[in-house]
């Protein structure tokens, strides 16, 4: 405490001369203002001027005396003051009146009554957009399931459908904060549907559910517009992390029967995933993803397939070289190959070249016995190779088994 007075104490003195300074201006300063004044009042127009402006004075009070005295203004201001207690007494009467009364009675009852219909309004708009879901989920079961035949049938009948309904009123509850009653509410439907949706995913319009049997939908999915699910789909989680852990589906996605989506990836528009696939990368858009693990398919481009459903000659000798050496290739579509499939494709390619070349060492080798010790070192060659094809083969299709480990939800 004695520091600062002593500070305080050292700063004023070092304040005084600038202080005395200063008082010493202002005093040059007022100074120099009255002998400014002295000498604008010394001056001939600023007495001029004053003069005028005494004289302008007398004469407007002389003017407003003269109006004053006449009898038209002395009559205009009576009538005034009689207008303004005439205006008073009206005033009064009116807000004694019982028709003033009743009026503003009747204008609080009409502002009233239009509050009530603008509320009625808007909830007559919002009862009209959830006609207009209802009528488009509806409308969604006809165009992508051919087994609906009436409205009825679908409402009453197709789990589906009573699923999607029931998770956009339990998601409502769930923006609203009542998570119990939310969570309840996807338990319920969980018992009639067979389809567990949890009440904080996000669903778009238009989705579809076909069958619905074991579909489970986690709290952070996001899905799109125009988004189909079949039967025992998961989009699961694969850490006990909060946040985001389930997948992202964007819009047109379909995705096929007992496939599983896992974490928090994301799935491009337009893309398609095959039936029993495992999908735990993201996948680009209108990209088609088949296997387990899941892995990306694309059109074959330029295939030399013949029409008619025919097959070109490199698929005869593919599948007469997989008959010969026991392994029997998985189906595939035409238009879609598999890339493992292509692999094994190459493969048998080789095989069947190797062959060709050995058959033509035995007919252009007649019976010579240096042609017959090469066809026999050839036929060696060929077998070694068979036999290490085939290893690769059923590495191959043991690696195809592995199916990752995943928290559904």
């Amino acid at each position: 405490m004695s520091s600062m007075k002593s500070f305080l104490a050292t700063r004023m003195k070092s304040l005084r001369p600038w202080m005395k300074t200063l008082m010493a201006r202002m005093k040059d300063l007022s100074a120099w203002a009255k002998t400014l004044a002295a000498k604008v009042q010394e001056k001939p127009w600023v007495k001029t001027l004053a003069a005028r402006m005494k004289d302008l004075s007398a004469w407007a009070k002389t003017l407003m005396a003269k109006v004053q005295e006449k009898p038209w203004v002395k009559t205009l201001a009576a009538r005034m003051k009689d207008l303004s207690a005439w205006v008073k007494t009206l005033a009064t009467r009116v807000k004694e009146s019982p028709w003033m009364k009743t009026l503003v009675a009747r204008m609080k009852d009409l502002i009233t009554r239009m509050k009530t219909l603008a509320r009625k309004m808007k909830n007559r708009v919002a009862s009209m957009k959830m006609f207009d879901t209802f009528r488009e989920e509806i409308q969604v079961v006809f165009e992508r399931d051919p087994a609906a035949r009436s409205a009825l049938e679908t409402i009453l009948s197709c789990p589906g459908f009573q699923a999607v309904l029931l998770h956009r009123l339990n998601h409502a509850l769930w923006r609203r904060g009542w998570l119990l009653l939310a969570r309840l509410g996807a338990h319920l439907a969980r018992f009639l549907t067979g389809v567990e949706i949890h009440p904080g995913a996000r669903i778009g319009k238009r989705f579809f559910i076909d069958h619905g049997m074991g579909v489970v939908i986690g709290e952070t999915s996001e899905i799109g517009d125009d988004v189909s699910l079949y039967h025992g789909v998961t989009l699961g989680g694969i850490k006990w992390d909060k946040g985001k852990r389930h997948p992202t589906l964007h819009s047109n996605v379909v995705v096929g029967a007992g496939a599983k989506i896992l974490g928090p990836i994301v799935i491009g528009e337009g893309a398609r995933i095959g039936s029993n696939a495992v999908v735990v990368k993201e996948v680009p858009a209108n990209a088609t993803v088949v296997g387990v693990p899941g892995h990306i398919i694309t059109p074959a481009a330029g295939s030399p397939i013949r029409e008619a459903g025919g097959r070109d000659s490199k698929a005869e000798g593919r599948a007469a070289m997989a008959k010969k050496i026991g392994f029997q290739a998985y189906a595939e579509r035409r238009d879609m190959p598999d890339p493992v499939q292509n692999a094994l494709d190459s493969i048998l390619d080789h095989l069947q070249k190797t062959e060709k070349e050995l058959q033509a060492l035995k007919t252009s080798g007649g019976g010579r016995s240096t042609t017959g010790g090469a066809q026999q070192k050839a036929e060696k060659e060929l077998q070694a190779l068979e036999k290490k094809q085939r290893k690769k083969i059923s590495r191959k299709k043991g690696a195809r088994k592995k199916i990752p480990r995943s928290n559904p939800e």
